[in-house]
């Protein structure tokens, strides 16, 4: 069988006999000495693979690494190339906003009508005020998105939190005349009887000090 193939291909290469004997009893098995079908994913082209997820996500945008591999039967790791490489996709996070309802545009108007007026006083300046509000953890919680360890290897830190950790509410605003505040409060938010409270004690004799300064 080697010399007559080596007759045929007039080549100095030729199978080994271990090799013939594979043919040979795949053949017998078989009736065919081809490769059978292999189990796993079928194979397809970067080109079909790619306009297939370009189909799904016009779609959907916001379909899932994995909901996007099992539809186009490819792995996750072959998608993001996909994504990245081939069609330059990156995954943004969704904004998230007050949610304003058809009357509350009007209401905005109105109150740029009201405000208009009273901001062309030079005093006024100074009694416009921004404030916020922030809750801090009294037990030193850390907020892991805020909070990065550079290190050469991944280190084993582990944050421990109690269930219910105490906290305290700091309010505070600031202006071109100062700062007021800040206020702790033991609430969970400031409530609107908690702001009214301050508004009639401390913000009122404040504001009254910053305007006979100026």
């Amino acid at each position: 069988m080697r010399s007559l193939f080596r007759q045929q291909e007039s080549s100095k290469l030729c199978a080994s006999e271990a090799a013939i004997l594979r043919l040979y009893q795949k053949f017998n098995e078989f009736g065919t000495v081809h490769d059978l079908p292999r189990s796993g994913r079928p194979k397809i082209s970067e080109k079909e693979s790619t306009e297939k997820i370009c189909e799904i996500l016009a779609e959907n945008s916001s379909t899932t690494l994995t909901r996007l591999s099992a539809q186009t039967n490819l792995s996750k790791t072959t998608c993001w190339r996909r994504l990245k490489n081939d069609l330059n996709l990156f995954a943004y996070k969704i904004q998230i906003c007050q949610q304003l309802f058809e009357e509350d545009y009007d209401r905005r108007v109105e109150m740029a009508e009201i405000l208009a007026p009273i901001l062309k006083n030079p005093r006024s300046q100074y009694l416009v005020y921004f404030s916020d509000e922030a809750i801090f953890h009294v037990s030193g919680r850390v907020h892991k998105q805020n909070c990065r360890i550079w290190a050469s290897e991944k280190p084993m830190d582990v944050g421990e939190e109690p269930l219910h950790s105490p906290k305290v509410n700091v309010w505070c605003a600031i202006s071109r005349a100062g700062i007021i505040g800040p206020y702790f409060f033991d609430e969970a938010t400031v409530t609107g009887a908690t702001s009214k409270c301050l508004a009639t004690t401390s913000i009122n004799s404040w504001l009254e000090r910053a305007l006979k300064i100026q």
